[in-house]
């Protein structure tokens, strides 16, 4: 299963351990600029008409990581785990707040509506 990572599973991050039997394939962007990314110390993604392109990386999570991953994303309770276009043209998994508990402060885009976190 393809899984784009934006935050704390990223390759140097404190949580990356999670994916340790995963293959890490390469960074890609969301296809569309439908997402808001805010920041509480570690990133939160929520959907949002008008919003921006998510950078992350791509990640091919392996069976036995998927359940560690999905407890750490609090999947389905806290973060939600929806399919997103990606601009490579594939599809790939995402870890999604839902608008209403999402908080922080926003991550500023570049100048190609661009947001990312460290």
């Amino acid at each position: 299963m393809k899984l784009l990572v934006y935050g704390t599973l990223k390759r140097g991050r404190g949580n990356n351990f999670h994916l340790e039997t995963s293959k890490f394939l390469r960074e890609d962007l969301t296809a569309n600029a439908s997402y808001f990314m805010t920041h509480v110390g570690f990133p939160q993604v929520s959907e949002k008409e008008d919003g921006h392109f998510i950078k992350g990386e791509l990640w091919e999570v392996s069976e036995h990581d998927l359940p560690h991953v999905d407890r750490l994303e609090g999947h389905p309770d806290w973060y939600e785990r929806k399919e997103v276009e990606l601009m490579s043209g594939e599809k790939a998994w995402m870890y999604i707040m839902p608008e209403e508990i999402q908080s922080g402060y926003k991550v500023m885009e570049d100048e190609q509506n661009v947001q990312t976190w460290g």
